[in-house]
């Protein structure tokens, strides 16, 4: 359909006809364990059974409906786009095993864009990772709980992509999210309170960025947040207390990476470990001053005194070379 020609009128129409066409081609699939994969899934009477068989059938641009139920299988995502799979409570996602399947995770989305995973618990198990997300942008995890994975990669695990987890849970696995590959991870949005509690770790940080950003909680892990070399993790903004990194045995471990603190996140009562790190706090001249309000501990306090340390000397240093320069 090419655009007519004419006034700025006739092209707005032509727009808006392009709109609404593209609107109603976008379809509502629908899963229940009670269907069969031989359906077409365009209605709850002709649900498919499995939620592979909607995302096979789904086009882009389409919507997939989950009935309750348990469903023991891989999703999995390649070069899609603007796809939801949308479940609600009792929905629960499980790995059918290594031996069903060569994929180490319970749901793999590869080299896609724009992907909502929304109201669903996904259960893994003390072999394999939860959700595997590479070279993908736009991607959202929304209300969902990723829980009992015990993978290298973690309940999450990013490669090269961009995603935000909002109002969800992630929590009993060995690591829960696992940022690499350049990757870029937020997590906390206005819609409700992220959680990342009972793991080993956290959320660790090989590669990329990570943003706690707006209402989440990081409680109750061996290792809160944790940081390698090059890689870069910010808390940004406070949230009326919503945001916070408590109860964990090391709250932030940093080894080289950057971080960038602004405004209250933590209780000040457990440990940090910032070997190498790059610490920046912003808003304030003085890192102390940040400390004596939000509290910290010993060993960021000396962090602090020795940036401070460092800032005088090299006031001293610059003022010696002034009275050194000799008058015109």
């Amino acid at each position: 359909m090419s655009p007519p020609a004419g006034g700025l009128g006739a092209r707005c129409a032509f727009l808006l006809v392009c709109f609404y066409a593209a609107a109603a081609t976008a379809a509502t699939l629908q899963v229940s364990t009670s269907g069969s994969d031989s359906n077409n899934c365009l209605s709850p009477a002709a649900a498919c059974r499995t939620i592979q068989a909607a995302i096979n059938k789904a086009a882009n641009g389409d919507t997939i409906n989950i009935a309750p139920g348990a469903y023991a299988e891989i999703l999995f995502l390649s070069q899609r786009e603007n796809l939801t799979i949308a479940g609600s409570t009792g929905v629960v996602i499980t790995h059918p095993g290594p031996t069903a399947s060569p994929l180490r995770s319970n749901a793999f989305v590869n080299r896609s864009k724009n992907i909502e995973l929304r109201d669903l618990r996904i259960t893994g198990t003390a072999q394999l990772d939860g959700v595997q997300v590479f070279d993908s942008i736009g991607i959202r995890i929304t209300r969902c709980i990723l829980e009992g994975t015990g993978g290298a990669g973690g309940a999450l695990f990013t490669g090269f992509s961009d995603v935000n987890i909002a109002d969800s849970t992630i929590q009993d696995n060995a690591t829960g999210i696992r940022v690499d590959g350049n990757s870029t991870v937020q997590l906390g949005s206005p819609q409700g309170i992220s959680t990342v509690q009972r793991n080993g770790v956290g959320v660790v940080v090989r590669s990329g960025a990570f943003f706690l950003r707006g209402p989440a909680v990081v409680q109750d892990n061996g290792v809160g947040v944790q940081g390698q070399e090059g890689a870069t993790i910010k808390l940004c903004c406070q949230q009326d207390g919503k945001r916070r990194i408590v109860n964990n045995g090391i709250r932030i471990l940093a080894r080289g990476a950057s971080l960038d603190l602004r405004g209250p996140a933590d209780d000040g009562r457990l440990r940090h470990h910032y070997r190498g790190a790059q610490l920046r706090v912003a808003g304030h001249r003085d890192p102390q001053q940040w400390l004596s309000r939000y509290g910290g501990d010993p060993a960021l306090r000396r962090h602090a005194a020795a940036c401070r340390d460092i800032r005088e000397r090299h006031r001293h240093q610059r003022q010696r070379r002034q009275r050194r320069r000799p008058h015109p």
